[in-house]
């Protein structure tokens, strides 16, 4: 008994004996980022479980290294646990600095779900020279560490070692009591990209449609027609008394009456897949424990039920790295098409003018009732790419009040709003001669150095105030004059509801009471916005 204690207190040991130095680097390289950032929080509690949890792994992947005799093969292992440590200390420290959270699935979904041009975008909107520097100094800190680590010797005494294992058994029995804390192991986050599922095919999930019709308003012809724009923010739209003209013929509509301006809306989510599953359907993050947002009624499938064709135009992506949850919802439609589909392998960006030729094919061949939904690429980072050179209307010299690194920026995305009004206000225009109702929206907003000075991008998930500015989004409503004379109880119900407080995953409600019909459980009636 004792030569077999003797064994497994000489095994045990190892780890901090003979490795001690590496032991520590693993220790404070898996922890130093969520420490951090739940420390921001104030959440020092669960920072003990961390560190408890953080503990005992770094101590496993030790263990293991110690009983690998083979040179080569020890070499090897070595070399796939730093690399794997270094890309996800680098990953979460992206996620902590840009985004004031930590890696979570719902950031490996917007990964996997967005395609190579949009993520290229999307990350080269953070990486700053300041952000780019500090990267790559701590990468290469962290590198040289890794090859001269073990070189470095750092000797401890068996008390301490003794006092080290005492230590990693408490902080086991601590993982055992709250097993919640193992979801900061670093292989346990590297599953969360696998733990993203592939978006099904909806149509599975189709189903008999029982509704009641409440009006006659959707037995003419009209037109239903749904601008979806991007990360638009109501705070740089004149048609919300913004400084700056960046919706003058959307604003000239709403003077004579044609356009109705909603001013309490807020979108579904801050990100767009998020928000598109709420906008397509019944879905609502609420429910996200209660029911899969896949087996949701969708408004693409009330639509066909009523009688609609529908279309769907796009000048964003069917595919992404992963899938995209957004195609999903277009294969639901009568007909689907995407800008990009016709420039594969051609390195260029695709300006949202260009859906204009596809929505006038597509309604020269179209008879009966029909819904079009729109999809614009809007105001998506990067700003400068989402306008065309006669739309650069604002420079740096028109923000003299603004910080001087924030004026760039700003003068930028005010161009692409300026443009984003001459596209909407054009796809209008397809529409003004028929017997059309249109929305416009953005699936989210955008934080504009609204809650810190040095923040212009997605809302940070962990900030509230951040949040509260990526969810403020511009809303309207356009009738064209046939419409107008056919529903006056519609318009009616729209003027009246302008000041309504209201948010985008109830929008599929708020269409079907546009065109007459209910859920027999008269959730039309509940949540739509023009009740």
């Amino acid at each position: 008994m004792r030569n077999l204690l003797k064994i497994l207190w000489g095994g045990g040991i190892k780890p901090f004996k003979n490795h001690f130095s590496y032991y520590l680097f693993l220790f404070l390289l898996t922890s130093l980022v969520p420490v951090s950032y739940f420390v921001s929080h104030h959440h020092y509690v669960y920072v003990i479980y961390i560190i408890a949890n953080n503990f005992a792994v770094t101590y496993l992947l030790v263990l293991i290294r110690t009983f690998i005799r083979n040179k080569l093969l020890n070499r090897i292992y070595t070399i796939i646990i730093d690399l794997a440590v270094l890309l996800m200390f680098l990953v979460e420290l992206f996620c902590f600095v840009n985004m004031n959270s930590p890696f979570t699935e719902d950031i490996a979904a917007i990964i996997l779900g967005t395609n190579l041009s949009e993520a290229q975008e999307f990350f080269n909107s953070f990486f700053s020279v300041k952000f780019t520097v500090i990267v790559l100094l701590a990468t290469v800190i962290i590198v040289l560490l890794c090859i001269y680590i073990d070189k470095i010797r750092i000797r401890i005494s068996k008390t301490v070692c003794g006092i080290l294992l005492i230590c990693l058994f408490i902080g086991m029995a601590m993982v055992i009591h709250n097993k919640a804390v193992m979801n900061e192991s670093l292989f346990v986050k590297y599953s969360l990209f696998f733990k993203v599922q592939s978006p099904p095919d909806l149509k599975m999930y189709e189903k008999e449609l029982h509704l009641i019709k409440t009006s006659e308003a959707g037995t003419d012809n009209a037109d239903i027609v749904l601008i979806i724009g991007e990360a638009l923010s109501k705070s740089h739209c004149s048609l919300y008394a913004y400084g700056k003209k960046t919706n003058p013929l959307l604003t000239a509509l709403a003077e004579d009456s044609y356009l109705y301006v909603f001013n309490n809306v807020i979108s579904a989510d801050i990100h767009t897949v998020a928000s598109f599953k709420c906008i397509m359907s019944t879905y609502k993050n609420s429910l996200a424990d209660k029911v899969n947002w896949y087996e949701c009624t969708t408004l693409p499938n009330v639509m066909k039920h009523c009688g609609y064709k529908t279309y769907w135009i796009s000048n964003q992506s069917k595919k992404g790295f992963y899938d995209n949850v957004i195609g999903k919802y277009s294969e639901l439609c009568t007909d689907n098409s995407f800008v990009g589909n016709a420039y594969k392998g051609m390195s260029r960006v695709n300006k949202d003018e260009e859906i204009l030729p596809l929505l006038r094919k597509k309604m020269k061949n179209v008879s009966g009732k029909s819904c079009y939904f729109i999809h614009l690429m809007g105001q998506h980072e990067a700003f400068s790419k989402r306008y065309t050179p006669s739309f650069a209307r604002f420079t740096e010299k028109d923000y003299p009040d603004l910080p001087k690194k924030q004026r760039k920026n700003i003068a930028e995305y005010d161009n692409s709003v300026l443009y984003n009004d001459y596209v909407v206000n054009e796809i209008i225009k397809q529409f003004k001669d028929r017997n059309a109702i249109v929305f416009y929206f953005p699936d989210h907003a955008l934080d504009l150095y609204e809650s810190s000075d040095d923040w212009c991008a997605h809302a940070k998930p962990g900030d509230k105030k951040s949040i509260y500015f990526g969810r403020q989004i511009p809303f309207v409503v356009y009738m064209s004059q046939r419409y107008k004379d056919l529903h006056s109880e519609i318009v009616d119900k729209v003027r009246k509801n302008t000041n309504r407080e209201f948010s985008t995953e109830d929008i599929i409600y708020s269409v079907m009471d546009i065109i007459g019909v209910d859920f027999e459980d008269g959730s039309v009636k509940k949540y739509s916005l023009f009740r």
